[in-house]
């Protein structure tokens, strides 16, 4: 079955058999299918949407076999969906023809058709392939799947009745060969055949070495059809043969010529193929091979190189990459090196290096000096260790061995063994010294070698800090000393972190010992401070703890302000600090009560507590701070507080005279409290038996009582409240104003009354109602007053009134019949004084002025000055009593011409009628404020000067005229005056027609009616100002132009100028001032000036001169041209001064000319004209026109055809020709036509350099290397021949089989009997060839923690400089492959990639590493280096629990990999969770040890291990972490138990968590007993009360009051039910509180016989005291159910009586009688007792006294 369908845009064909199907389609790419291989074709057509399906029958497998594959893959390539997957199989007929459009259609056919073509290998030749059919078929040429050629497309015409078509192919035998299909398709069918093309054998046969030890034979044939091949071996032994191959035409054979030097020789390669072609080459591959052997011959050293090959190799030697001897090495196969003198600079690598004419080979041996083994290179080693430092030092010859360390400046002799080649030497060293490097040094004659190592101590404290308690702002010093290596360092911390800068570390330090004291401050704090002292490459550390107690101090007491106001509030502020933190509790000073309300924080190690004090509760405050460290400290405030008045009342309150005034209360509050007064008129009020108030103190409380308002007690009643703080006193007030009326009243009058000084002034007073009043005025220094009266009008006259009667206060008093005097309003009186002096001003312009009017008045008047009625700004100044001035300033900065005029200064009072008044004038001197300036003008142009002057009075201006001193009239001037203001004129001078006749100075003269006297201004110009009129200067020159001055004649030229200023004449010449002339004739107006010159030249003299006359306003020039008639001469060659000229340089043929001006020149050469002007060319030639007299021919590039006759022609401007010819004669230098240039050639083949050089005289030509000449000999390769013609020299260098000594520079030189020989430029010719020697170390072993690189150096050897690579083979690894390795940020080259470097190496580097070296000669790969890396161990994986119980754990892990270093042991670290100080590390000797048990752990605990493993490089990364927690046991004893009595029966205890909880506290059971009562009492002797593990504090109750009892806590662990009791606390004894006792037992009362007022009374102590009975009380009164409600009389007495009298009694009289104890309080009573006194002088009587129904006997 065949399938056939399309994919996507392409087309796919596939066949069996020798049967291929087709499937095409329009605009689709076509594919090709074969024995599962799909051929690309391009599309057959385009432009068709129609899809058609062939078949081609018996098309050859060859044509398929060459095409190029697709796709194979069914489903790689989706089916459209209208075709299926599979096929039937077709023939060549399997389409009938169709017809199209109505006409016929043909399958193609293919005719004309040549089946076979034989090319040479390097031969071309054609293909033809015809086809025909209808529609016209086209074309394609098919050669390995892809089409090679297809033909054009073309119109078809469809009538008629078939179409051809014919492609011509051509191929070449280069890649031509195989087999051809010619496809030839159209839409209805394809017809195909297959053509042939057969290439004759070629045969290639070449060798290369690949490595120093191996070559590489290659036989390569070419041609089709494809060959087999045969390589015959040296002695024609077949060693390998390659039969017919369709892709390969090569034979190949590696052979290791180092092992076996009979591979070189002949080699032949022979091929065939199937058509009868042979074809043979033969080479010979040269191989040489060396082996090296060392003797040493006691202080002498021998090399011997034996070298094998063929052909026989040259031998040469190097060391250290340098030659030893020629790089031309005399062919020998063997050579010695002898060294006889052995020497430092004799150690090193000896290289033998054989080459012949194309192989070369290199061996190498390292003569070293003295080498040093360090069994140890890292050592680390505990405090207490002792290790043996061994060293191993080998030579020849044997070396001797010192030890160096940083212990001893001198050196060290261990313990020392020697055999024939090596030396041992063991140094014992102790941890206690502290460590350090060391080094072994190893010496001999070749040298001196050393080798570092480090013994490194882990770090140990031999001195710890000790715990301290200091009290505040003293010091605390800790000191910690260690002992460890390298780097040893101590830091500090405190509460787990870093110490703060306000403490003091000081450090001694040696390279091993550390000594670090650090000093606190306690003011800055305490807390537990740590040392650890550590090293830079150790894991391990050591520390220890110590605590610093600090006792409690305030180091801040913020108050509030001074003093606060009453209704405020204020903080009080407290900061303490200690260690522990303290804590701050407040009280109230004055009444010693704690306060609660208070807020506080805690930050940074300090207790900030803060108090809000209200105003209403000043007063005095301590702080107290307590830590239980020391005593605790107080810090005293107190709050000050403004005294304040808290009573209110009216501010005025009103009552007639001789009425009652209600009591006025004042009250105040204040701390300290304030003092409370009553003040009326500045004075206290107290209590006066003549006053009409009283004065009621109480507290802080005063109570003002006015019983009899009299007229007097009117006014302000003031209440004050003083107190004092800090020697300042503060007070509050309130005022009420009390207004006392009676029944006079005065009529309205003024309060004010102005006058004039001199004149007279009246005061009137009368008052209202009937009743008659005496009336008076009296001032207010109660002075009566002479008045006038007329009934109920008083007045008060002044007839002149003064100044002293200003300012005064009079009053009027009005007396009624009860003598009651009331007086009125004050009326003040103002003067004012008639005369004001104010006094006009003359002033300058612009200068500052003052206008001031003085005047008199009492009291102060006010005052202005006007200025046109306005007022301008003045200040007042008093300058006497009563005397006043204001005035004005003009600054400068503000001066106006307004300014001037006339001002007012007017004196009055405020809202008053009376003013007084005077005028002042301010004039202003005439000033120019607008000056004529310098001023020029043209002649006959009108023109106009300005003066402007000003000043107050208006100004007259004047005009005058003068030149040089000289006074001229004004005449035929326009005068106009224009006034711009009455205070500025301007005067205009107008000239109609300027001239030099009106030229001068003009002066403006200013006047007026004021003029200044004294000292004047600098800037004023009062009096007069100039101008200039200036007139522009005209020069003339007075000779005609052109003028023409003959050779050697006198030239005279003359030049006048008019102009005002009088101008200056300067004559110019070719831009230069000439200096030299005379001056003539000079008026006030004109001047002239006459030149001369000598000798008349053309160079000197022929020209244009110019005559210019300048003065301050312009310039005027004249100008005059002189000639000069001309003359020639030349031609003239102008060359190099040696008389030649060089080849390419430029070179001129010059006309001297002569004379001015210029006329137009021609140069002609060899008869041919070449015209010059100023600039122009022509073939090819530069003219310049130089200096303006110099003509040159400028011929720029100078050659051998130079030479021939010139002429010099002149045409003259009156049409004559003046003429001047020669012939030139150029010589030329030498110079080079051909310059040998750079070749390069391969070694053994021959070179040819090529030079031409041409000259006049023609040159001869010789050759150099590198700088020297060739001797050509006929010994020598080298050798020339030489071809010459006219002027030009052709030399060749021949060098017959090239090699290495022929490399350099060469030149050749050229010399034709000038004395410039010319040399070209340096050729370099290059042979290539290629070497590698070996790579050097030979191995390498290192560690990576000693080491962060290593280097490998490649010792080639190349022309060109070969490019080195380099590659490596990994170690330990399934992939051995060479992989090519690139520089980059680890890898560092230089020298071109020779020296590689490896940086911050790890074990990634280990491997083979070889260096390949190539270029154009080929390429050479060195042997293998072997380089290993050792690395610390990696990181232990798979850490894991194995076992666990409360104080032991298990733990086990994997073995890492040990990075080509054994592992020497294991550490683990175990540290505690959340206490870092926990730590410790443990060792686990041997490298198969994977698990251990940790021990003596803390139970309950949780614990984070990690484990990391070590080799002789160091430790390898730690493991990851492990986080274990231990069981649960026991607990330990709890912390502080602390017991606080609540009440007499009830205690509360406390306690803390034990510091080693050993798990989760379960319980704690607090255990109580007092040993002091009696067992029967004590019930609970033996009593525990059990509480929850999270409770720390519980109330025992029910105890015995006023008892001691003993307390114990202890915490209980559950585990497994089990309950695991930890030890009890030491015990603590506490006594619960006093109480009421009970009464006193057997209480009795007696009386006293013949004692009838006295009783006894008798008691025993309570049973139950509760406390220290301070005392008795003894309770007694008469029995009388009468007197039931009489109180109880008491009798009190110590405690130490049980009995007393009682006295004062009634005789015969029944008593009750009680008697109370008394502890801190009263107790219980006991039961009444009751006795009758005695009867006074009667004898004894027996009654009954009733007590609890019991009867006792009495005494009588």
């Amino acid at each position: 079955m065949v399938a056939a369908y399309t994919s996507g845009p392409g087309l796919v064909f596939r066949g069996i058999a020798d049967t291929l199907s087709a499937l095409t389609c329009s605009g689709s790419d076509t594919y090709f299918q074969h024995n599962d291989t799909v051929y690309t074709m391009p599309p057959f057509f385009s432009g068709s949407s129609l899809c058609v399906l062939f078949c081609f029958v018996s098309m050859p497998l060859g044509s398929l076999a060459e095409m190029s594959p697709v796709s194979t893959s069914d489903e790689d390539i989706p089916l459209p969906s209208n075709t299926s997957r599979t096929a039937q199989p077709t023939t060549r007929s399997l389409q009938q023809p169709r017809k199209l459009s109505g006409a016929e259609t043909f399958v193609p056919t293919i005719f004309d058709f040549k089946d076979v073509v034989i090319l040479e290998y390097s031969g071309s030749g054609t293909l033809n392939c015809s086809a025909k059919g209808k529609p016209k078929p086209n074309i394609y040429w098919i050669l390995r799947g892809k089409t090679t050629v297809k033909s054009e497309p073309s119109t078809t015409n469809e009538t008629e009745t078939f179409e051809t078509n014919t492609l011509v192919l051509e191929v070449n035998g280069t890649n031509g060969g195989g087999t051809y299909v010619c496809l030839a398709i159209n839409t209805v069918g394809n017809a195909s055949s297959t053509a042939k093309v057969h290439v004759k054998l070629k045969v290639a046969l070449s060798w290369v070495r690949r490595e120093s030890t191996c070559i590489t034979v290659t036989c390569r044939a070419y041609g089709y059809p494809y060959p087999s091949i045969a390589l015959t071996f040296p002695n024609d032994t077949v060693k390998l043969q390659q039969s017919e191959a369709i892709n390969e035409n090569a034979v190949v054979v590696s052979l290791e010529s180092g092992k076996d030097p009979s591979v070189g020789g002949q080699y032949r390669c022979t091929a065939n193929n199937s058509i009868g072609d042979k074809a043979t080459s033969t080479t010979i591959v040269n191989v040489p091979t060396q082996t090296i052997r060392i003797k040493w011959n006691k202080e002498k050293l021998v090399l011997s190189c034996t070298v094998v090959g063929h052909p026989i190799p040259n031998v040469t030697w190097i060391f250290n990459m340098s030659y030893l001897e020629s790089r031309r090495p005399i062919p020998n196969n063997s050579k010695k090196l002898l060294v006889s003198t052995l020497h430092p600079t004799k150690a090193g690598v000896y290289s033998c290096l054989a080459f012949n004419d194309s192989a070369n080979a290199a061996q190498s041996i390292t003569v070293p000096g003295p080498t040093v083994t360090l069994l140890n290179t890292s050592v680390h080693i505990h405090f207490d260790d002792i290790i043996q430092l061994v060293c191993i030092a080998t030579g020849p010859p044997l070396p001797d061995i010192v030890w160096l360390s940083r212990h001893s400046k001198s050196t060290i002799k261990g313990n020392e063994t020697k055999s024939e080649k090596t030396r041992t030497n063991s140094l014992t060293v102790s941890g206690k010294l502290g460590g350090g490097k060391y080094k072994c040094r190893a010496n001999n004659s070749l040298g001196l070698k050393e080798k570092r190592l480090s013994v490194s101590v882990f770090p140990h404290l031999v001195e710890r800090p000790k715990t301290q308690t200091v009290p505040y702002e003293k010091e605390a010093t800790l000191i910690c000393a260690a002992v460890g290596y390298p780097v040893l360092s101590i830091s500090w911390t405190r509460d787990n972190k870093p110490v703060e800068n306000t403490t003091i570390i000081e450090t001694d330090q040696t390279d091993s010992f550390v000594r670090s004291t650090l000093h606190i401050q306690a003011n800055h704090g305490g807390g537990t401070f740590r040392c650890t002292a550590t090293t830079n490459n150790s894991f391990e550390q050591d520390f220890a703890l110590a605590t610093v107690f600090v006792g409690p101090h305030i180091i801040e007491s913020a108050c509030c302000d001074d003093v606060i106001n009453a209704t405020g509030q204020t903080r009080l502020t407290c900061i303490s600090v200690g260690y522990p933190t303290p804590s701050i509790s407040w009280i109230a000073a004055d009444s010693k009560h704690a306060i609660n309300n208070i807020s506080a924080t805690s930050f940074s190690g300090k207790q900030k507590s803060t108090l809000v004090v209200k105003g209403l509760d000043g007063g005095h405050y301590q702080c107290i701070a307590d830590n239980n460290i020391g005593s605790s400290v107080v810090a005293n405030f107190t709050v000050w507080v403004h005294p304040y008045i808290v009573t209110s009342f009216k501010d005025e309150q009103t009552v007639t005279a001789s009425e009652y005034f209600n009591p006025v209360k004042c009250q105040a509050i204040g701390f300290p409290r304030p003092v409370v007064h009553w003040i009326r008129r500045g004075n206290k009020l107290e209590y006066n038996v003549s006053s009409s108030y009283s004065i009621n103190r109480t507290g802080s409380e005063q109570t003002l009582t006015l019983a009899m308002v009299r007229l007097h007690d009117k006014g302000v009643y003031t209440c004050t409240a003083t107190n004092k703080v800090n020697l300042k006193q503060y007070q509050d007030r309130k005022s009420f104003y009390l207004n006392v009326t009676i029944d006079i009243q005065f009529a309205t009058m003024s309060r004010i009354a102005d006058g004039i000084a001199g004149r007279s002034l009246v005061l009137n007073c009368s008052t209202n109602g009937n009743s008659k009043h005496e009336l008076s005025w009296i001032d207010s220094m109660q002075n009566k007053k002479v008045i006038n009266s007329n009934g109920s009008l008083v007045s008060l006259k002044f007839s002149k009134l003064k100044l002293r009667d200003g300012n005064t206060k009079y009053f009027c008093l009005a007396k009624n019949a009860d003598n009651t005097t009331i007086k009125s309003d004050s009326v003040t009186v103002r003067v004012l004084h008639k005369a004001i002096q104010f006094d006009s001003k003359n002033v300058f312009f612009g200068e500052p002025w003052r206008l001031q009017c003085f005047f008199k008045a009492n009291p102060r008047p006010l005052s202005e000055i006007l200025k046109n009625g306005k007022k301008v700004n003045g200040k007042v100044t008093e300058i006497g009593t009563n005397a006043w001035r204001t005035y004005l300033i003009i600054k400068k900065s503000k001066w106006k011409l307004e300014a001037a005029g006339v001002y007012s200064c007017s004196v009055f009072f405020q809202e008053s009628p009376v003013t007084v008044s005077a005028n002042a004038i301010v004039r202003v001197f005439p000033f120019i404020n607008n000056s004529p300036l310098k001023s020029s003008s043209s002649e006959h142009l009108p023109y106009n000067i300005n003066c402007t002057a000003s000043g107050y009075p208006l100004p007259t201006i004047e005009w005058e005229r003068s030149i040089n001193g000289t006074i001229y009239p004004i005449d035929g001037i326009e005068k106009r005056q224009l006034r711009v203001s009455d205070r500025m004129l301007t005067s205009i001078l107008t000239f109609n027609n300027s001239s030099i006749s009106t030229a001068g100075e003009y002066r403006c003269r200013v006047h007026s009616s004021i003029t200044p006297q004294g000292r004047v201004p600098s800037h004023y110009r009062n009096v007069s100002d100039s101008v200039s009129l200036q007139v522009p200067s005209i020069a003339t020159i007075l000779s005609k132009t052109p003028f023409t001055a003959n050779w050697g004649s006198r030239l005279t030229l003359r030049c006048v100028a008019t102009g005002y200023p009088v101008p200056n004449i300067t004559w110019m010449f070719g831009g230069q001032q000439i200096l030299s002339g005379a001056l003539k004739n000079t008026t006030a107006t004109s001047i002239e000036e006459v030149v001369h010159f000598d000798n008349v030249s053309a160079e000197s003299h022929g020209g244009s001169y110019s005559c210019l006359a300048k003065n301050s306003i312009g310039t005027s020039a004249s100008t005059i041209t002189v000639n000069v008639p001309m003359r020639v001469d030349g031609p003239i060659l102008r060359g190099d001064s040696k008389g030649y000229v060089r080849y390419g340089h430029a070179f001129s043929i010059g006309c001297l000319v002569r004379g001015y001006p210029l006329s137009p020149t021609q140069i002609k050469r060899n008869q041919q004209k070449l015209v010059i002007t100023e600039k122009s060319t022509s073939n090819s030639l530069t003219v310049a026109l130089e200096s303006s007299r110099l003509v040159f021919l400028t011929i720029p590039a100078a050659n051998v055809s130079v030479s021939g006759s010139y002429i010099c022609k002149m045409h003259l401007l009156n049409g004559s020709t003046l003429t001047s010819s020669g012939k030139v004669s150029v010589k030329v230098a030498p110079y080079f036509v051909q310059n040998v240039t750079d070749m390069q050639y391969l070694q053994h083949s021959s070179a040819r350099l090529h030079c031409s050089a041409a000259g006049n005289p023609r040159p001869t030509i010789t050759w150099t290397f590198n700088s020297s000449a060739i001797n050509l000999t006929s010994t020598s390769t080298r050798h020339t021949n030489a071809s010459l013609l006219k002027f030009l020299t052709k030399s060749v260098l021949t060098i017959n089989n090239v090699s290495r000594t022929d490399i350099g520079f060469y030149r050749c030189v050229a010399s034709n009997g000038l004395r410039l020989k010319v040399t070209s430029a340096a050729a370099f010719l290059d042979v290539y060839y290629v070497l590698v020697a070996s790579v050097r170390p030979l191995s390498v072993v290192l560690q990576t923690n000693n080491h962060s690189y290593f280097t490998l150096t490649c010792l080639v050897m190349g022309n060109p400089m070969p490019n080195v690579t380099w590659l490596k083979k990994a170690h330990l690894r399934e992939d051995r492959e060479m992989k090519l390795l690139a520089p980059g940020s680890r890898i560092v080259s230089k020298d071109n990639n020779r020296v590689v470097t490896f940086l911050n190496i790890s074990t990634e580097d280990s491997g083979d590493y070889v260096c390949r070296a190539s270029n154009q000669a080929g390429v050479a790969t060195s042997s293998e280096v072997s380089v290993t890396i050792q690395g610390v161990p990696t990181k232990v994986d798979v850490l894991s629990v194995k076992d666990t119980t409360d104080n032991n754990v298990t733990i086990q892990w994997k073995r890492p990999f040990d990075q080509y270093s054994s592992i020497s042991h294991y550490c683990i670290r175990v540290e505690m969770e959340g206490n870092s100080t926990q730590s410790k590390l443990i060792k686990v000797l041997g490298s198969l040890s994977t698990s251990f048990v940790v021990s003596h752990l803390k139970p309950f605990s949780t614990y984070h291990f990690k484990v990391h493993a070590v080799n002789d490089i160091g430790p390898g990364p730690a493991s990851d972490l492990l986080r274990v927690r231990t069981l649960t046991s026991a607990p330990g004893r709890v912390g502080q138990v602390n017991a606080q009595v609540l009440s007499s029966t009830k205690i509360q205890v406390s306690w803390t968590r034990p510091e080693t909880p050993n798990g989760n506290i379960s319980y704690y059971r607090v255990y109580f007993s007092a040993p002091s009562l009696p067992q029967h009492l004590d019930s609970m002797s033996q009593s525990f009360k059990q509480v929850s593990g999270t409770a720390l504090s519980v109330n025992v109750t029910g105890l015995e009051k006023f008892t001691e009892y003993n307390l114990k806590v202890a915490a209980v662990n559950v585990l497994d039910k089990n309950y695991l009791e930890g030890p009890a606390s030491n015990p603590i004894w506490i006594r619960t509180e006093e109480d009421a006792p009970s009464p006193p037992m057997n209480v009795n009362a007696a009386m006293v016989p013949d004692k009838p007022s006295l009783l006894n009374v008798r008691w025993s102590p309570p049973d139950s005291p509760n406390g220290n009975v301070t005392g008795y009380i003894i309770l007694y009164k008469k029995n009388d159910s009468t007197l039931e409600d009489q109180p109880w009389q008491s009798v009190n007495v110590s405690s130490s009586k049980i009995q007393v009298n009682i006295t004062g009694l009634t005789a015969f009289t029944m008593y009750v009688v009680q008697v109370q104890s008394i502890t801190f309080k009263p107790g219980y009573v006991s039961v009444r007792s009751f006795a009758i006194t005695d009867q006074s002088s009667k004898s004894f009587k027996k009654f009954v006294l009733l007590n609890l129904g019991q009867t006792y006997p009495m005494h009588g």
